[in-house]
């Protein structure tokens, strides 16, 4: 009897899960269509910043309005910063678990472009949207192309952009534990004489994990207060090493305070 039960407790998951991610993509390709049509026809009148603005925020914007409204996720926003300000120019960083981290992202009210990974240029509309935005490509596993990544994106904040580096070069398949940090971003803020602005993204990974399935979630995203960076590679080291103990130590505590535990899901 409890079997029965607990079996068809399970059907009936595993289906809400199926159209919940069946959901989330037609909603998400809608969105896209309809940010292609309005940024196509903006193009011609803005300038790449305001493009660029006008990109993340519609297609970040309505792709989780498309999830919140309904009541799938819900999204909190938490700035321990004491200058709550983006008046100024930063590279922001998050750890990264997940597709919807980027459209997270664009809860924040600043210009970011991205460094992204080259292959999702290849998207049709998605990516050329990206590249019109002056987002950054770059072949993760090919040195000379993160060497001139920095190089594209110390000219793309030219016209007062912010950067989004994830600093971990891939997405994680533990949403609880951050992988080795790469040292583009620490490099990129130095080169360019600004702070990097940590963040954390709780939830994401459980949202929606590698593989594009989705689940009811609560999302979070943590603002800290900026970290500098200073002149020489001892200093990169030292922000580095920063910003990846404060990130962990977040992902450690759970949205509700619950306590998180960084160890191999597939072992739990």
């Amino acid at each position: 009897m409890i079997f029965t039960v607990l079996l068809n407790n399970t059907k009936k998951l595993m289906i809400h899960i199926i159209l919940l991610t069946v959901y989330f993509w037609i909603m998400a390709t809608l969105t896209t269509i309809f940010t292609t049509i309005v940024c196509v026809c903006s193009y011609p009148f803005l300038e790449q910043k305001s493009f660029t603005r006008l990109y993340e925020y519609l297609i970040g914007t309505l792709m989780l309005k498309t999830m919140t409204i309904p009541g799938f996720w819900s999204i909190k926003v938490t700035d321990l910063r004491e200058n709550k300000t983006f008046n100024d120019r930063y590279i922001f960083i998050a750890n990264h678990a997940s597709f919807i981290d980027t459209i997270l992202c664009a809860q924040i009210p600043a210009t970011k472009k991205f460094i992204m990974n080259a292959i999702f240029t290849k998207v049709p509309l998605f990516g050329q949207l990206c590249l019109m935005s002056g987002h950054v490509p770059v072949y993760p596993k090919d040195k000379n192309s993160s060497k001139n990544a920095l190089n594209k994106s110390i000219v793309a904040m030219e016209d007062g952009s912010s950067f989004m580096v994830y600093p971990e070069g891939t997405r994680s398949d533990n949403p609880y534990k951050l992988l080795p940090f790469k040292t583009g971003a620490f490099r990129l803020a130095q080169q360019a004489n600004i702070n990097v602005l940590p963040m954390i993204l709780k939830g994401t990974g459980v949202a929606m994990p590698i593989g594009g399935i989705c689940y009811p979630a609560n999302l979070e995203i943590i603002i800290c207060n900026p970290i500098s960076v200073g002149t020489d590679w001892e200093d990169i080291q030292k922000a580095k090493d920063k910003s990846s103990n404060l990130i962990q130590n977040h992902l450690n505590v759970g949205i509700n305070g619950e306590k998180n535990f960084p160890t191999d899901i597939k072992n739990k």
